[in-house]
């Protein structure tokens, strides 16, 4: 086998090892990133349904933390030393321009995700980065506390500092197989239990097919068992078997793995409440009395909500408003209220944006993301116990621990 001597080796070419790559060698590490599939950054392409959410344009450091939940206290050092707003500079010096939509989530004003690994890829490129492709890391060689060699088919690649981004087990065909993790387990190193998150999730009912291709606007799924365990508001898409979307993705990551038999409450009007909702629809068919109450209500539901909700209601669609009572109201209420459906399964990781899970941040320093176990390692990205909800806030934690990596990596190498 051949040798090739580096200071700092970079194992995974997705957005977090892309950044952590770069940064290193623009501090003046002679700098190697290894990729096993053919391409960088496939799985950053799918991102934000093509469009690449960047990141989220949230100020304050404290509650960007907090939107990872109890874990989100890691990341302080982290979001400090790259925070959002050093983000949209970082790609706006690149040339990306950025607009801000709803909720701070922050995408390229082409709308494309590749205008942002284009970006990345010239920034690697321009500070001198080795980037190997098709380059599958069989093993990692471990002596007295350091990592000795990166075994790959026909070379083994000798670092001073070795970062590992390698992601985690969604989208596998994207190239993240969960090697990261078998890695850190052989130094030493506990893994939180791992699991798919903001994913699809399947659902019971035969009659959602007949809702396939709708999209609903800002609206709110509650999950129950026995009481209400969680609850989300946001934009939905209806599938064959289910229901995809923000909303969906952000309360699989409460309650998947417990979510079989769990039933989901969608409420299509989350800003009124149902006598609200009840006395606008009185003062509909009262100023369209001579209508058909399926035409009326085709003012306020797309027609394939309409069909359903007529269908599942068992109400007779052709008696003219000047007939609907308040029994038929309150029907009518409860159906856009609380349309029900009972879960079957969330999908694997197969269809899941995040793996939730990973390595105990315990035995990371956060200031640097270096392993407290074995001296010259380090982590970036979603191979830490770190994920969080829709928005663009798992991309930016991938950005600023790639970039603390990449950084503190290139010190300490020196």
């Amino acid at each position: 086998m051949t040798e090739r001597i580096f200071d700092i080796a970079v194992i995974g070419g997705g957005a977090a090892g892309l950044i952590a790559a770069g940064f290193a060698a623009e501090k003046g590490a002679e700098t190697v990133l290894l990729e096993r599939g053919a391409s960088l950054g496939r799985k950053l392409l799918i991102t934000g349904g093509g469009r690449c959410n960047i990141t989220n344009n949230e100020p304050d450091i404290k509650r960007l933390a907090e939107v990872f939940g109890r874990e989100g206290r890691f990341l302080y050092s982290a979001f400090s030393s790259f925070s959002p707003a050093d983000t949209l500079k970082f790609f706006g010096d690149l040339g990306v321009k950025c607009v801000t939509e709803d909720a701070g989530r922050v995408f390229p004003d082409t709308d494309d995700a590749k205008t942002v690994l284009a970006a990345l890829t010239t920034f690697v490129r321009f500070n001198g980065v080795k980037i190997w492709t098709d380059a599958e890391v069989r093993r990692l060689e471990i002596k007295d506390g350091l990592i000795t060699g990166i075994v790959l088919e026909n070379s083994i690649i000798r670092a001073k500092r070795v970062i590992v981004a390698t992601g985690g087990l969604s989208y596998p065909a994207t190239g993240s197989k969960g090697d990261g993790y078998k890695w850190a387990e052989k130094c030493g190193h506990s893994l939180a239990p791992l699991r798919p998150v903001l994913t699809p999730v399947k659902l019971k009912e035969r009659w959602i097919a007949d809702l396939e291709g709708l999209s609903l606007r800002d609206v709110s799924i509650s999950a129950y068992s026995g009481k209400k365990t969680a609850e989300e508001r946001g934009d939905l898409l209806f599938t064959k078997d289910g229901m995809t979307g923000p909303a969906v993705y952000n309360i699989s990551r409460s309650i998947s793995g417990q979510e079989h038999g769990m039933r989901l409450l969608l409420d299509m009007f989350p800003d009124e409440s149902r006598e609200e909702l009840d006395k606008r629809l009185g003062k509909l068919f009262a100023a369209n009395d001579k209508k058909m109450m399926k035409t009326v209500l085709g003012s306020v539901l797309p027609p394939k909500m309409l069909a359903v909700v007529m269908k599942l209601s068992a109400l007779d669609g052709e008696i003219h408003g000047a007939k609907v009572s308040k029994a038929h109201r309150k029907v009518l209420v409860g159906m856009l209220k609380e349309l029900e459906t009972v879960i079957d399964s969330f999908h694997d990781f197969n269809k899941a944006t995040v793996t939730a899970g990973g390595v105990n941040l315990k035995e990371v320093d956060p200031k640097t993301m270096r392993s407290k176990i074995i001296d010259n390692l380090y982590f970036a990205g979603e191979i830490l116990n770190l994920d969080a909800p829709t928005g663009g806030y798992n991309l930016q934690m991938c950005w600023s621990t790639g970039a603390l990596a990449g950084k503190a990596a290139a010190t300490d190498s020196r």
